[in-house]
């Protein structure tokens, strides 16, 4: 193996180094968003829920509908943020596993006799 082609394959495993941690760091903070967003629409169903059964009860001197409206539209805006966040975590998913078999790859080569 040339001197270049070593610099260059030690190059590219320290570069896959210091990707693979923020790949995975990144990918668990997606993952945490969309666990509180489906906590959060939860909350926002009981809540719209709670609206509509104190509305047919009672006689409220509040038109309560509007708010369960803006509940109900909040919860189509979470849903569209939580079909984003899982295509970000399916690519970074598919470029973590890029970046382990590159490294893998590379520190392969980097072994003696690895060619």
């Amino acid at each position: 193996m040339s001197e270049d082609t070593e610099k260059a394959n030690l190059l590219a495993v320290g570069i896959l180094d210091v990707l693979s941690p923020a790949v995975k760091e990144v990918d668990t903070k997606v993952n945490e968003v969309r666990k509180s967003q489906v906590v959060l629409s939860d909350q926002i169903d009981r809540l719209a829920a709670e609206l509509r059964g104190l509305s047919d009860k009672q006689r409220v001197p509040v038109d309560l509908d509007m708010y369960i409206e803006k509940l109900t539209n909040s919860r189509k805006r979470i849903v569209v943020v939580s079909d984003i966040l899982q295509n970000v975590q399916d690519r970074l998913e598919k470029l973590h596993e890029k970046v382990s078999r590159e490294t893998t790859k590379q520190k392969a080569l980097l072994q003696p006799g690895g060619e």
